[in-house]
């Protein structure tokens, strides 16, 4: 039987879906004329499949320019799309400015070109086409949706806003989108109210969108309504929500609300969602150690630390977790690992070192028979007590030990992180008085309110202001921040905000009598009447921040909100009490106001000791002695009332 014909081989042109890429780029390059308008459609899907994109833009480009029957919207369109996934953003721009030189009315090109030209970080060019948006004649809700996105790229969260408001509610679905975003710009700015509001809007014309109940779980658990965060996220759950941060989320809820097995678990989810987020991870220790479930406190923190190793608040919480659990000497080696990994952090020196301070040594007798007679005394070492004058000495004396200790403590960590040390406490009021002397020469012409020499009369503002100011700042959070050093048995609470006290007293009266005693040797006008008024003075102003600092550690162990009210209540203080002005150029009935304030008293009996002939007839020094008094009290008797709410 004869052998059958070979079959007849298939043309290798035009190309087919089949032809092989490499065959139709070097048939490109050979014969470029053989290319009619079909061989290069079939080349672009070819090159398109491979994912061979810069060919399939150069094929595709070809085609347009070459068949005008084939230049069409939807192919200049096609080609912006393909050389974006090209990666050349230069010429999708202008091939898109191309387009719609030829078509203007086109808003969705504008939309396009304005996000491509703010990926590219061309904000002007951004704005400069969607200024033409207008004009193409549309301004429904998806051309507000889209600038609304392209201003949030821009970063310019408040206009995207107002062109979010007034995207019209006859369509639902692109209303809903709107109320996302608007929610999601209150995100960013930290309104939570706002962001409540804007989901529940949306949620009124979408109501099993997902995305928009998380936004209002959101919202509702920012403004600590965990009552009706949850409900919401169950909804959410219900919807098919179910990723790492809608987990994190509920579990948060969950811990406020008290539910601690059900919130422990669903961070559980929500680490393994994540993969082992740090965040997720410190979440869920906290929640085992309030369950004093050591053993998965202990498993989570593990994991967390060898994932993130500079985790300090992990580093912190696992010490914690190994001295509570009475493992002091696990819990000490801990502490060593963490200050060899985050040498600079001083939370951890500190812990480290109550630990230290709280370790005892262990005596061990080795069945060792005991003497019959007491052991003889070291020598220098005192006697058990013999009366209760003696108890209450030795009580004092371990006291001020601790204080003195504390004190030190104090002027360390004011003087470490400058380079200047004790040095730094002189430089701030001489800076703080340039400031304020370049200023008012400009206004005034240098011409100051009382002597000769502006600098010397800005100091006598500012030097005992800022004492008071410096006791008052750095021991508002003394009971909250600083509880760990209550561990030390000798330690007490009101020791904390002493020792502050005291430590200014000794720096600042330092810097002021420094500045105060330079000026006078250097400057011509500047004269000191009498300095044991200056003193009287300046004692004062540290009684009164004292008084003030014990009863705002108190209130700010109750609401942290206190210790930030007193920052913004601090700059007003500085405005009324006549640091930088004398209260006698006020209008009468301003001054009869302004003098209450008992920091304006401590002004002028500073600057009563500097001036001799400054009499003013409101100045009161027993009227700032009753205040620090009073203070002191109260502060005392809140300190006692509400020791069972602060605990360290």
């Amino acid at each position: 039987m004869p052998a059958s014909p070979p079959p007849a081989a298939a043309p290798d042109w035009p190309p087919t879906l089949d032809t092989p890429l490499d065959a139709i780029a070097r048939r490109w390059l050979d014969h470029r004329d053989d290319f009619d308008a079909h061989a290069l459609e079939v080349a672009i899907e070819v090159a398109h499949g491979a994912e061979a994109y810069a060919l399939a833009a150069t094929w595709l480009q070809a085609l347009i320019d070459g068949f005008p029957d084939r230049d069409t919207p939807a192919q200049r369109w096609r080609l912006v799309g393909v050389l974006l996934h090209a990666g050349d953003d230069a010429a999708a721009t202008e091939a898109m400015h191309s387009h719609l030189r030829r078509m203007p009315q086109d808003w969705q090109g504008w939309t396009r070109l304005a996000e491509m030209l703010a990926r590219r970080g061309d904000p002007a060019g951004a704005l400069a086409a969607l200024a033409q948006l207008p004009a193409a004649g549309h301004r429904d809700a998806a051309l507000g949706l889209a600038r609304a996105r392209i201003l949030l790229h821009l970063r310019k969260p408040l206009e995207a806003r107002a062109v979010l408001e007034a995207v019209p509610r006859d369509d639902p679905a692109a209303y809903a989108d709107a109320c996302r975003l608007r929610a999601q710009i209150a995100s960013s700015l930290g309104q939570a109210r706002e962001m409540a509001e804007a989901a529940l809007e949306g949620l009124a014309h979408a109501p099993g969108d997902s995305l928009l109940l998380v936004i209002l779980a959101r919202g509702l658990a920012a403004e600590q309504d965990w009552a009706a965060a949850l409900p919401v996220l169950d909804r959410a759950a219900a919807a098919g929500v179910d990723d790492a941060d809608f987990h994190y989320l509920r579990s948060a809820v969950l811990l406020h609300l008290g539910r601690l097995r059900e919130a422990l678990a669903t961070a559980q989810k929500a680490i393994d969602l994540s993969g082992g987020d740090p965040a997720h991870l410190y979440h869920a220790a906290g929640i085992a150690m309030r369950l004093h479930d050591v053993a998965e406190a202990r498993a989570l923190l593990d994991r967390l630390l060898e994932a993130a190793p500079t985790h300090a608040e992990a580093w912190l919480l696992r010490v914690e977790l190994e001295a509570a659990s009475g493992q002091r000497q696990l819990a000490l080696d801990l502490a060593d690992r963490a200050r060899e990994t985050l040498p600079g952090d001083e939370r951890l020196r500190q812990r480290r070192a109550t630990l230290l301070l709280q370790a005892e040594p262990e005596v061990t007798t080795r069945r060792a028979a005991l003497p019959d007679r007491p052991l003889p005394r070291r020598p220098g070492r005192a006697g058990p007590p013999r009366s209760e004058a003696e108890i209450l000495r030795r009580g004092l004396a371990g006291q001020m030990r601790a204080l003195q200790a504390l004190v030190g403590y104090r002027i360390h960590h004011m003087t470490q992180f400058s380079r200047f040390g004790l040095l730094s406490a002189v430089l701030e009021p001489m800076l703080h008085m340039a400031v304020l002397a370049a200023g008012m020469y400009y206004f005034n012409h240098g011409r100051p309110p009382l002597g000769k020499d502006l600098f010397f009369f800005y100091a006598t503002g500012v030097l005992v202001f800022l004492a008071f100011a410096h006791v008052t700042q750095h021991a508002f959070t003394a009971y909250r921040e600083e509880a760990s050093l209550l561990q030390v048995p000798q330690i007490r609470r009101v020791d904390l905000v002493l020792s502050v006290a005291v430590a200014h007293l000794l720096v600042d009266g330092m810097a002021c009598f420094v500045v105060l005693g330079g000026m006078v040797l250097l400057r011509d006008h500047a004269m000191v009447d009498d300095w044991w008024t200056v003193a009287a003075a300046f004692l004062g102003g540290i009684a009164l921040g004292t008084g003030l600092a014990l009863l705002g550690a108190a209130l700010n162990s109750i609401n942290r909100g206190v210790q930030k009210f007193w920052v913004s209540a601090q700059r007003l203080l500085y405005m009324i009490s006549g640091v930088f002005y004398l209260p006698m150029h006020m209008p009468e009935g301003v001054r009869d106001w302004m003098t209450l304030n008992p920091v304006l008293h401590l002004i002028e009996w500073f600057r009563h000791g500097v001036f001799p002939q400054y009499e003013p007839p409101w100045l009161s020094p027993l009227y700032v002695l009753q205040w620090a008094v009073c203070l002191i009290v109260l502060g005392l008797m809140l300190e006692v009332a509400l020791r069972r709410h602060v605990r360290p």
